[in-house]
């Protein structure tokens, strides 16, 4: 699978590249979310991690603070701008990806992957940036989204006469490589993975029984989806 290539270019030796070599623009939407008093922001993470982008041709931009703007889908680093702190936003054409090193040494490293709305089931309009769950296979997605519930969005109710604000709140959405080889929304459970796999339904009914295994651990369920796959 193309995806799988694009995966194993992570894992390769980091080369340093200066913020020209990727055509950066200064976005201010991070500090306009606090003077505007909305809750939460529309950062996938609530505090910055170190990260690097991943090129094309397999080399890595140099480590800094990153996050990603999942609202406007967009990768995003911090730097400091004549004593001040700025938000800037990465030119993404040559970007295939980008890892994100946790605060924690305990835990691994999160790895996206920019994926075409073309490989779904149901096909999505744009491209955007998807976890990772079982590097180096790319059998299991993660999608984050935030949405912005805003209480004066219909008009009817000035924000001056309101006194709730915007809030940014997050959703996830877990997505499988079906059989046809297109990934697939699912809900997390052995029903709707036996359902998902149905050519191979009572070998895969036989495997769950015998490991204790629940799809609603992401742990479990990567290990049904890598044991279909292996059959």
């Amino acid at each position: 699978m193309k995806f799988l290539i694009t995966i194993l270019l992570l894992f390769v030796t980091t080369f340093t590249f200066s913020q020209n070599d990727l055509g950066t623009t200064t976005i201010t939407d991070g500090f306009k979310i606090k003077k505007n008093g909305q809750k939460g922001t529309p950062f996938l993470f609530d505090k910055w991690h170190v990260g690097y982008g991943v090129l094309k041709n397999g080399k890595v931009t140099h480590s800094q603070p990153l996050n990603y703007d999942i609202y406007k889908n967009k990768i995003t680093y911090k730097v400091i701008h004549n004593s001040l702190e700025q938000i800037m936003v990465l030119d993404d054409k040559e970007l295939t990806g980008f890892v994100i090193k946790p605060n924690n040494k305990n835990e691994i490293d999160k790895i996206f992957s920019k994926i075409s709305g073309k490989e779904f089931e149901k096909e999505k309009k744009e491209e955007r940036y998807y976890e990772i769950v079982d590097p180096p296979s790319t059998k299991i997605l993660i999608e984050y989204i935030k949405e912005l519930d805003d209480p004066n969005a219909s008009g009817w109710t000035s924000s001056t006469q309101n006194n709730k604000t915007a809030e940014y709140k997050l959703k996830t959405k877990i997505y499988v490589l079906n059989p046809a080889g297109k990934y697939e929304k699912i809900k997390p459970k052995n029903s709707n993975v036996l359902k998902l796999f149905y050519n191979k339904k009572n070998v895969l009914l036989k495997y769950i029984n015998e490991n204790n295994l629940d799809a609603k651990n992401i742990n479990d369920l990567s290990l049904i989806v890598t044991y279909y796959y292996s059959l």
